[in-house]
C-alpha cells in the first residue's frame, strides 16, 4: 500500500472517530452520566468573539483554506491515466517519433482476440521508472487449452517486440479463467449492470 492510501485511511479514521466522539457528547449532554455538562449552554464569550472586527476576515480565511484543502484532496484522488504516447527510437538526424497508445491498445487487443485462445482483451498502459508497460487483460476461451494460450501469448509478445524494437515497452499478460458454460452472469430482471 502506498503512502497516499495510508494517509487517506488515517485521515478518514480520525474524522470518523471525531464524529463518533461528537455524537457521544451530544447523547450524554442531558443525562450527564459521563460528562458533567450544564444543561444550559452559555454563549456570552462566543458572542463577544463574533462581535470582533477581525472575526469575519478570519472566518473567510479559514473557509478559503478549507476550500483549497478540499480541492487539493479531490485533485489528488482523480484517476491517473496512463501515458498517451510511446516514444520510438528515431533514425539519426530525424525528428523524434511517438506512437499514440490508444490505437496501439486497440490493435493489440484485437490481435490477442484473433489468436482464438483468448477473448475479452483489454490493454492498459502505465509508466514506471521511465519504462512503459502494456498490461493485456484477457479471458481464456471455453475450448482453449493451456498450450494454445501459452503459444498465443508468446506469439503476440514476439510480434510486439519485433514491431516496436528499441522502444521502452514491456508487455505483461494477465489471463483469467474462462467463464463456466452453464453460469451466465447473475442479474436481476429489469436492471442493467455496467462493468
Amino acid at each position: 500500500m502506498n503512502g497516499r492510501h495510508v494517509t487517506d485511511r488515517v485521515l478518514v479514521l480520525l474524522a470518523g472517530l471525531g464524529l463518533v466522539a461528537g455524537g457521544l457528547v451530544l447523547l450524554d449532554w442531558e443525562p450527564g452520566r459521563v460528562l458533567d455538562l450544564e444543561p444550559v449552554l452559555r454563549t456570552g464569550s462566543a458572542r463577544d468573539l463574533l462581535d470582533r472586527d477581525w472575526w469575519p476576515w478570519a472566518q473567510g480565511g479559514a473557509g478559503a483554506v478549507l476550500a483549497l484543502l478540499a480541492l487539493w484532496w479531490l485533485l489528488a484522488h482523480l484517476p491517473r491515466r496512463g501515458p498517451t504516447r510511446l516514444g520510438l527510437p528515431a533514425p539519426e538526424g530525424s525528428d523524434r517519433v511517438a506512437l499514440a497508445t490508444g490505437p496501439l491498445g486497440e490493435v493489440l487487443s484485437e490481435r490477442v482476440e484473433s489468436t482464438g485462445a483468448l477473448d475479452h482483451a483489454h490493454v492498459d498502459f502505465a509508466r514506471h521508472r521511465g519504462a512503459t508497460t502494456a498490461t493485456v487483460r484477457a479471458r481464456v476461451q471455453q475450448d482453449a487449452d493451456l498450450v494454445a494460450v501459452r503459444e498465443a501469448v508468446a506469439e503476440v509478445a514476439a510480434e510486439v517486440g519485433a514491431a516496436l524494437a528499441g522502444a521502452a515497452l514491456a508487455v505483461q499478460f494477465r489471463v483469467a479463467a474462462p467463464r463456466r458454460a452453464g453460469s451466465p452472469r447473475r442479474s436481476r430482471r429489469g436492471t442493467v449492470r455496467l462493468q
